[in-house]
């Protein structure tokens, strides 16, 4: 007598993009046995980002995701929008790794993405000061390497005879420095793309992700990159705190403070208007807890600079932390005339994170901790 019993084996993956084998051993009561021998693949998750293509050219496919907002005159502000594709069935997480509220304003920095579906991030340029901007922010995606976005700028005042009007940036420009690291063998580009996976754009993508503010391969680099100041107290002045801007190049650079503003701080009447100070026209700073002296000054070849930056909390009993953004330029390039596109550098940008709190010392601050209930025997 023969019979057929059907058994469903559904297979529910722990994460995209992974592989599952296992056996299985069927016996019938008469002492059969049969082996049974199961695999299974999750499809990965494939989440790009996406920059829509100008209006004047809609057929123009980038090599490298980017966007340039163009020359702006001080105080202006542009705003483009890129967006993340998710092409997977299944809901992707995302982070951008950056300040939402830093020289480059993100309107939203992390969320999620239904299966098969796409969100807009608006991005906003508003610089203070008249220079060249660039940042490459990385986008950590759950379960797939990351991802990256290029952000070019350039700020400008229509007073020309007074302040030196820079040369435009663009990411030809960001292309082509690259591309002079490389074949100069330059160390911070030889870690980067002549590792072990040489030719992987996600483990270059990683390699860089990974390479610490502090590596002294870099051309400009921190010697430290956590200021801690600790307990403070939210009357009063509090001391200062050192954060050293290195140059290991053979040329002077100029190394600029950008503090994010606070969103949780009132702002003053006329802040972000433009105002004239010793380093020529800025925009008038918005309010924050870090403060930092001076904001702007010169970096000798194979020297280091050293800026002081104090903590001003506003309210007691609160943990507060800040990624401060410096961009250092060769000095040389304050002038478009100076300059051209064979020895064009894009500004170096580093992020000091300062951190503290206002806990008074009789107080315990705020720490998770974990209490067992109970156990359970199984």
């Amino acid at each position: 007598m023969t019979g057929v019993q059907t058994c469903a084996l559904p297979i529910s993956p722990l994460s995209t993009g992974s592989f599952d084998l296992d056996y299985f051993d069927v016996v019938t009561p008469g002492g059969n046995l049969q082996t049974i021998c199961c695999k299974g693949f999750a499809e990965p998750h494939r989440v790009e980002v996406y920059v829509p293509p100008p209006k004047t050219n809609p057929d123009f496919v980038a090599l490298t995701p980017s966007l340039n907002f163009g020359q702006m005159e001080l105080g202006r502000v542009s705003m483009k929008t890129v967006e993340l594709v998710n092409h997977t069935k299944a809901q992707a997480f995302y982070q951008f790794v950056t300040e939402p509220t830093g020289c480059f304003e993100l309107s939203r920095a992390d969320g999620t993405i239904i299966p098969e579906s796409r969100v807009n991030i608006d991005i906003r340029f508003k610089a203070r000061i008249p220079g060249n901007y660039y940042r490459r922010i990385f986008i950590l995606i759950k379960n797939q390497g990351p991802l990256f976005l290029d952000l070019t700028a350039t700020a400008y005042h229509q007073l020309q005879d007074q302040v030196p009007r820079p040369m435009p940036l663009y990411q030809r420009h960001v292309e082509l420095y690259r591309q002079r690291l490389r074949d100069e063998r330059k160390p911070h580009a030889a870690a980067i793309y002549d590792s072990e996976n040489k030719g992987d754009p996600t483990a270059e993508s990683w390699n860089e992700f990974f390479f610490d503010d502090t590596d002294e391969r870099r051309e400009i680099y921190l010697q430290e990159s956590g200021i801690e100041f600790g307990a403070m107290s939210n009357v009063g002045l509090g001391e200062y705190k050192a954060i050293t801007v290195v140059n290991r190049t053979d040329v002077k650079y100029t190394a600029m403070f950008m503090v994010p503003p606070d969103n949780y701080v009132e702002q003053p009447e006329g802040a972000g208007e433009i105002e004239h100070t010793t380093l020529g026209p800025v925009l008038r700073p918005l309010e924050t807890c870090w403060k930092v002296f001076p904001e702007k000054a010169d970096v000798l070849p194979h020297s280091s600079t050293q800026f002081k930056v104090a903590f001003r909390p506003v309210y007691g009993n609160a943990y507060y932390a800040q990624a401060l953004e410096v961009f250092a330029y060769p000095k040389s390039q304050r002038n478009f005339r100076l300059v051209n596109d064979d020895n064009f550098v894009p500004p170096h940008c580093v992020t000091p994170v300062c951190s503290g709190n206002t806990f008074p010392a009789s107080m315990e601050p705020f720490t998770p901790k974990l209490r067992e209930i109970g156990r359970a025997h199984v």
